[in-house]
């Protein structure tokens, strides 16, 4: 067992740190923790450098199970993608062709990778 407090005012920002003193951290195939703890700066510590599994939720993986999520025509995620051109269509049939990558760097000095798409002036319908 092992514990440790942390003042900072979000768990995301402790599990790595408290990780690290864990002496028997190596012994376990994979690190358990709750949606709290999910963040693409874990994730990638966890997988990349502890080389272990990670098994923790994402801040809105419960939200987006939920049938009126999968609905909402609002969200990218419930757009029809097309993967060999890479655009989406959005439910009015506009098209958002692929536009560019961007960086962004957090305040920790974490950067994350993004797509930007665009929105194309002709419809599909």
């Amino acid at each position: 067992m092992a514990y440790d407090i942390f003042s900072n005012p979000t768990d995301t920002r402790t599990l790595v740190p408290f990780l690290r003193t864990m002496a028997c951290r190596p012994m376990f195939k994979a690190i358990v923790a709750d949606a709290g703890y999910g963040s693409e700066y874990n994730y990638t510590v966890i997988y990349d450098e502890f080389e272990q599994d990670a098994l923790i939720p994402y801040n809105t993986m419960e939200r987006e199970l939920k049938r009126r999520y999968r609905n909402d025509p609002k969200y990218v995620d419930n757009w029809e993608y097309h993967e060999q051109d890479d655009y989406y269509i959005d439910p009015q049939g506009v098209r958002f062709d692929f536009k560019r990558y961007s960086k962004r760097q957090d305040k920790y000095g974490f950067v994350r990778n993004f797509k930007v798409y665009e929105a194309n002036a002709f419809r599909k319908r």
